[in-house]
């Protein structure tokens, strides 16, 4: 996907995309896509579909929510990181991590204050007390 293409995707969507959060973007790609061939993340892979059905989708609710600057938010089964890696991503804040599930013990490089938290379902909604939000 080209910088240019995914601007006019988001912008169309009322959504906006700085050249940062491109580059972001491409690099969790990059993972989701080198990692699938290892592990069975998603069935979606091609480019453009990863951007619109993966990357744009997962930021939709911005269009409709809007999250509080340090929100600490969990994304519960998350699977492959969706939504909640991209909305980390979208979200460009420099406040509390976004939790993923799926990706434990990993940082993904260039994803700023992304970090993983991995339990059984029970163990997180006794640890979810310090949460903004649940998605």
């Amino acid at each position: 996907m080209k910088w240019e293409r995914a601007e006019k995707m988001f912008a169309h969507s009322g959504l906006s995309l700085t050249e940062g959060q491109f580059h972001q973007f491409s690099t969790y790609q990059e993972i989701l896509v080198e990692t699938n061939r290892r592990m069975n993340l998603t069935t979606i892979t091609e480019d453009a579909e990863v951007w619109r059905k993966h990357f744009l989708d997962s930021c939709l609710p911005f269009q409709y929510v809007e999250i509080p600057k340090g929100a600490a938010v969990i994304d519960v089964g998350t699977g492959a990181g969706f939504p909640g890696i991209p909305m980390r991503i979208a979200a460009d804040d420099a406040g509390q991590p976004a939790k993923a599930g799926a990706f434990s013990g990993i940082r993904l490089p260039g994803v700023a204050n992304s970090s993983a938290l991995c339990a059984c379902k029970g163990r997180i909604w006794r640890k979810t007390a310090g949460f903004t939000g649940t998605i």
